[in-house]
């Protein structure tokens, strides 16, 4: 079956962090597109595993915390991406909005 799924990108110090939504997995790397693939294979061997024991290990994983989906929504869309071959049609990415800091005049 293949459904959408909803990953936050945001900066910890100098590594960039891919936070799923839907299932609370996250990787961090120096860069977006490396965590993304990182998190890409993550699922894939979920996915690989899984069929070897005839079970779907993603139900098994619990969503992530709140702060996650509700970061999410606040985000800015990036783009959506397919990763048809660990069964996701539709991958929305989003980067959490920058935090305005005003100085004192």
């Amino acid at each position: 079956m293949k459904h959408g799924l909803k990953v936050l990108i945001y900066k910890s110090g100098t590594m960039q962090i891919a936070q799923c939504i839907e299932y609370d997995l996250s990787v961090q790397a120096r860069s977006e597109k490396e965590a993304l693939s990182r998190l890409h294979y993550i699922f894939k061997s979920y996915r690989a595993i899984g069929k070897e024991k005839d079970r779907d290990l993603l139900t098994e994983l619990r969503e992530a915390p709140k702060i996650f989906s509700d970061k999410f929504e606040q985000g800015f869309h990036i783009r959506t991406e397919t990763w048809s071959d660990c069964e996701f049609e539709e991958v929305s990415l989003r980067t959490q909005k920058p935090t305005i800091i005003k100085k004192a005049a």
